[in-house]
């Protein structure tokens, strides 16, 4: 008999591939039945243009062709605009799920933050452990419907600012601030677990060379609340830490552009995980926490109209949970 471990490890490649594959089958299936049908309808013309038949039966012909396309296009039409209603719909569950297990999730930090604020107990480590296992979950209910939604493999991460240990002084400058990442979904934590580990403990994320993260970040920047890209190598003035480590080289990496594009990723959304500034609340500063982040590896995945105010959503919910966590950190 296998080694239990063995068996793990199997199964846990098996599930990132299929997790890897399954979307562009299903997408790849839709387009070969499509184009079936279309080459059946154009088949039947020629065969029709081909044959010696009465002007009648040619009248015939061709009608009930016509009839025929423009039916199978109609209803092509009609199912491509209401696909990504039809399969937002059906994440909802997977959705509310999301939202539950960190509704949860702040109620466990908040208990330890009173007691954290009353006696000043430092926090158990496998309490924030768990927390970010909870948002781990979280996350992989929201990269599932994303994957639905888009019909490819999509993936979720959140992103944390932080200084360097000594700089917390009351006037950090930008070159002080840097990202890691807290927590991803389940098939990416799996496959980046160790450059998420290398690229945090060794501070290789400098927020100034993230000009999304930059953007929505930075005060002195206007921003939409999102960081939207359909492509990102078309994207002139588009820098990330990302770039110089897979590539492992100094300076902007998009001077090198004959090295290829190196990320997994090609189109992304980013939501800032922030409190708004709001005088009449008597929130008079901006509070960033990080950053929620999809990506998929195909050109152009995401919808603005769809996908940007889910995310919103999710981004919404992680806020008092960041929030609550942030506090509690040794």
């Amino acid at each position: 008999m296998l080694p239990r471990h063995w068996v793990s490890r199997g199964w846990n490649w098996f599930r990132i591939k299929w997790a890897t594959i399954r979307y562009p089958l299903g997408a790849l299936v839709a387009w070969v039945a499509t184009i079936l049908g279309l080459v059946t309808a154009a088949s039947n013309i020629f065969s029709i243009l081909n044959a010696s038949q009465s002007n009648r039966e040619l009248i015939w012909g061709w009608t009930i062709a016509l009839v025929a396309i423009i039916s199978f296009a109609a209803f092509a039409f009609q199912r491509m605009n209401r696909a990504k209603g039809d399969a937002l719909a059906r994440t909802f569950s997977q959705q509310a799920h999301a939202l539950d297990i960190l509704r949860e999730t702040r109620s466990l930090l908040r208990v330890h933050a009173i007691s954290y604020r009353e006696k000043n107990d430092p926090v158990p480590p496998e309490i924030l452990s768990r927390a970010r296992l909870r948002i781990q979950e979280a996350l992989t209910e929201y990269a599932h419907t994303y994957s639905v939604i888009a019909n490819t493999r999509c993936r979720l991460c959140v992103k944390m600012i932080r200084t360097r240990s000594g700089n917390e002084h009351e006037d950090p400058s930008i070159d002080d601030f840097f990202i890691y990442t807290l927590a991803r979904d389940a098939d990416s934590a799996s496959e980046n677990r160790k450059h998420d580990e290398k690229r945090r403990d060794n501070f290789l994320d400098q927020l100034k060379d993230n000009s999304d993260f930059l953007e929505l970040w930075s005060q002195d920047i206007e921003d939409e609340g999102i960081f939207f890209s359909g492509d990102l190598r078309s994207e002139k003035e588009y820098e990330t830490s990302s770039l110089n480590y897979r590539r492992n080289i100094l300076g902007n990496p998009n001077t090198k552009p004959e090295e290829g594009w190196p990320l997994w990723y090609t189109s992304t959304i980013v939501w800032p995980i922030r409190q708004e500034k709001d005088e009449d609340l008597g929130i008079m500063h901006e509070a960033h926490h990080g950053f929620l982040t999809v990506d998929s590896q195909v050109p152009h995945a995401f919808d603005r109209d769809i996908d940007v105010p889910l995310g919103r959503i999710l981004a919404n919910a992680l806020l008092p949970v960041l929030d609550l966590y942030t506090e509690l950190l040794p």
